[in-house]
């Protein structure tokens, strides 16, 4: 049962799956509502597959399956970014992103590939002043040492205007991956381990050393 609440407390609506499964991921966001309702996208692992549904109101919208993967973003414009991997075989499958809007309507698709590195993207953010969209990710290949992150600037076509790639040296954690702040300021989250507690650190994205960019690039 998902249940979406305002930030006081109250209960918006419910939505109710009906089979069994379980929720992988989700993302709601105040801005995500319309006269016609707040919407909140779930991705739900059933089996081996993976379904984006998009609810409004206690009713799914629209759903889209993610056959190898994936998860979904609030950009911050009224619109949605699927991101799904291409491959399950693969571990350097190109990425989809699928950009739609509040009532699934696909405003154009683009991939992301790299060079032999694992690709995954943790953040889409609408860029007010440019009319186009940041997209955050990671690009790591354990055999040979790379360990990066990366900011991709897009116009509104998204198309690529720039990429700025960041090399991460924290040894004692190499599952890191980057978050953003409601300014729009990004960081890099990574934890430190020992007996009794896990202990978060955030580094500043524009502190890290600049570093190759592994053919990262949409086409």
């Amino acid at each position: 049962v998902v249940h979406l609440f305002d930030p006081v407390g109250n209960e918006i609506w419910t939505y109710e799956f009906n089979d069994p499964g379980r929720i992988a991921g989700w993302y709601a966001n105040p801005d995500a509502t319309d006269d016609a309702g707040t919407y909140l996208v779930i991705v739900r692992v059933e089996s081996e597959l993976r379904t984006a549904f998009c609810v409004r109101n206690g009713e799914v919208l629209w759903q889209q399956n993610l056959l190898y993967g994936g998860n979904a973003f609030y950009a911050g414009d009224q619109t949605f970014v699927l991101a799904e991997t291409t491959s399950d075989d693969d571990l350097y499958a190109d990425i989809i992103l699928d950009h739609r809007d509040l009532e699934g309507k696909s405003l154009g698709t683009k991939h992301l590939s790299g060079d032999k590195v694992v690709k995954s993207i943790h953040a889409v953010l609408y860029n007010a002043e440019t009319g186009g969209y940041t997209v955050y990710g990671r690009a790591v290949a354990n055999s040979r040492q790379v360990y990066t992150v990366f900011c991709m600037e897009l116009d509104s076509q998204m198309n690529q205007q720039s990429i700025s790639v960041r090399g991460v040296d924290f040894y004692l954690d190499y599952n890191f991956s980057v978050i953003t702040a409601p300014n729009g300021d990004a960081y890099v989250y990574c934890r430190t381990y020992d007996e009794t507690y896990v202990q978060p650190v955030l580094i500043p994205f524009d502190a890290l050393p600049e570093s190759d960019g592994h053919g990262l690039r949409l086409h």
